[in-house]
């Protein structure tokens, strides 16, 4: 008798992000997982993000499943246009590369959505927040082994 085995996967040292395109029934396509530090699967579609629990639970946590937009807010308040790239911090925010706003964000544990860089138009300059304007991205990776580090692609 065959067996059948997971297949072997190998991830750089310290990601824990795991980078899918699926689709579920009621949210859509969506275009990136990563695992926070509760166990919690946070997903992002093309204007919200996702929890999953370990438990089951499905529940919109930022941004509307329907509507895009440029704005940092609480929870729903807040808008994105194609986030395509996300991962989590040693701290359990989420860290948001909300590639049509050309701008890197931040989801809170407390549900405050900020921008960290960009504005909301493509450019390339080197700066801080909105001065820092950033071109369509869509991968992030949270360097776990080289604190404050974040490098964009």
């Amino acid at each position: 008798m065959a067996s059948c085995r997971e297949p072997k996967r190998s991830h750089p040292a310290g990601l824990d992000a795991v980078v899918t395109s699926l689709r579920l029934a009621g949210l859509g396509k969506i275009y990136s997982t990563a695992v926070d530090t509760d166990g919690t699967r946070v997903a992002c579609t093309g204007s919200a993000l996702y929890a999953f629990s370990p438990n089951g639970m499905t529940s919109l946590i930022a941004g509307r499943k329907t509507e895009m937009g440029f704005a940092d807010g609480e929870g729903t308040e807040a808008r994105f246009n194609f986030p395509s790239g996300i991962t989590v911090d040693g701290e359990g925010n989420v860290l948001v590369a909300d590639t049509n706003n050309h701008a890197l964000r931040k989801f809170t544990r407390s549900g405050a959505v900020s921008t960290l860089a960009g504005n909301g138009e493509p450019g390339y300059a080197d700066g801080i927040g909105a001065a820092a304007p950033l071109m369509s991205h869509g991968a992030l990776w949270w360097m776990h082994k080289v604190p404050s580090s974040l490098p964009i692609a």
